[in-house]
């Protein structure tokens, strides 16, 4: 079972007290991090390492996104935007513009989902959707299920 380190994000092997690349004390830490077995992990080009991500300035200290969708999704009326779940929240965000940047971000704190569901509709073209408390989230149907499983791998984390 692979463990990594809630602070910096880098793999740790088994019986350390301390991340041997940030030196922080992760026996206390990993009590209560997200198990990490249970989120089905896929290479996700922007974010290696999670450095570098576009949503990384709207991150709290020591918020380490656990996933991030691989298409766009189109939540509440907004089109094109990334959804990334941290284990204390679920990011949707967009930034457009080259010169002007205009950036948008939607959280939703994970203590604050109420409910959460999962609807297909249709009886030939099917087409499934996400709903977060009132919010609706349409997308590619495996990043939709992705993002079911890690949101509701975080929830039964807490």
């Amino acid at each position: 079972m692979p463990k990594y380190c809630p602070n910096c994000g880098e793999n740790i092997p088994e019986k350390v007290k301390f991340c041997p690349e940030c030196g922080a004390d992760i026996s206390s830490l990993l009590q209560k991090s997200v198990p990490q077995e249970n989120i089905e992990k896929k290479p996700v080009s922007e974010t290696s390492r999670f450095s570098g991500l576009k949503i990384e300035k709207y991150l709290l200290p020591n918020e380490i996104p656990i996933f991030a969708t691989r298409g766009s999704l189109y939540v509440g009326g907004e089109a094109d935007q990334k959804g990334y779940v941290t284990k204390n929240r679920v990011l949707f965000f967009s930034s457009k513009g080259l010169i002007i940047k205009s950036d948008r971000l939607h959280e939703i704190p994970v203590n604050e989902i109420k409910y959460y569901k999962i609807v297909e509709e249709g009886l030939i073209l099917k087409t499934m959707y996400l709903q977060l408390n009132e919010l609706i989230i349409k997308g590619e149907r495996s990043d939709i299920l992705d993002l079911y499983r890690a949101i509701q791998t975080v929830k039964h984390a807490k």
